[in-house]
């Protein structure tokens, strides 16, 4: 999931962008100027150079560079700032998303040992089912022996009596 930036964030960003350009600008026309010494009397010594342009940059105050410099940093802490709020508000959001997928597992976890139970129960149902099959079937075969038995027994039996009436 990719993060989108706000609008604020978009501008701030555009303001940071801006400011870099305003430095690279500044600092480039600073080096092709020359040294703030060189329009004063030529020094003999180099230390002495060195050292007036130092008093004099202090005395102007800070050099435009500088000032563009301290706007970046500004405009990079408020870019921390912003940053660390839409972390913060995107792992809000991450978060409440991971709770409502555990819900959803734990009732999906639900559904499971209910079916599991359901199961198990029609498991019996069918082991109860095949017990009074085999159980029937054991039954059938012995009602099926007893029948050959009892069809051998009545022709017999009246196979006998007829005999015995045909001799009477």
């Amino acid at each position: 999931m990719a993060v989108r930036l706000t609008p604020e964030m978009t501008e701030l960003l555009g303001r940071v962008m801006a400011q870099v350009l305003s430095i690279l600008a500044l600092s480039t026309k600073s080096m092709k100027e020359k040294r703030i010494s060189k329009h004063f009397v030529p020094l003999n010594s180099r230390l002495s150079d060195y050292v007036t342009e130092t008093v004099l940059k202090r005395l102007v105050g800070k050099t435009v560079v500088e000032d563009a410099l301290e706007q970046l940093d500004m405009l990079t802490k408020e870019e921390n700032l912003m940053t660390a709020a839409r972390t913060l508000e995107v792992a809000h959001q991450v978060d409440d998303s991971v709770t409502v997928i555990k819900e959803v597992v734990h009732e999906v976890d639900g559904n499971v040992l209910a079916t599991k139970h359901l199961t198990h129960d029609v498991h019996k149902d069918v082991t109860a089912i095949k017990e009074d099959t085999l159980s029937a079937g054991h039954n059938l075969k012995v009602i099926e022996r007893g029948a050959e038995h009892s069809s051998d027994y009545n022709f017999h039996s009246r196979t006998d009596l007829f005999m015995s009436c045909a001799k009477q």
